[in-house]
């Protein structure tokens, strides 16, 4: 018993290491995954944080591959939750959602206080903006 735990503790392991190191990604696929956020040396993390929701928007349509933008706009809404661990991570993060970025100051004053609800709201919203 106590072996068998050691074997899928080892294999956790191992899968989580391929995954966060991006060893068990194809190459087009990192291609197409890859995020290009707007430089902005005033940021704290460098990068430009969008203020609102239709900012986040344009932001996303700068950042995000050409292949991944279709892709999220042929899965549709009810897709998007596919990128909920990737993308809306990187959102959650990066964009300051958990700290005091105006993106997370305009959802506080809609009253959404959870940065995961934050990133889920802006990936539903925005395939219905890809969608038009």
């Amino acid at each position: 018993m106590a072996n068998n735990r050691l074997r899928f503790s080892c294999a956790l392991a191992a899968l989580l290491l391929l995954h966060t190191t991006g060893l068990a990604v194809a190459p087009a696929q990192q291609n197409k995954n890859k995020l290009s956020p707007t430089p902005d040396p005033n940021s704290p993390n460098q990068i430009y944080l969008p203020v609102d929701l239709e900012d986040a928007f344009r932001e996303l349509k700068r950042m995000l591959s050409p292949e991944l933008l279709a892709e999220m706009k042929e899965r549709g809404e009810g897709g998007m939750m596919e990128y909920h661990l990737g993308v809306g991570m990187w959102l959650r993060n990066h964009w300051r959602l958990w700290a005091d970025s105006k993106l997370a100051e305009y959802f506080h004053r809609l009253g959404v206080h959870h940065p995961q609800d934050m990133s889920v709201i802006i990936l539903a919203t925005f395939c219905c903006h890809l969608h038009g």
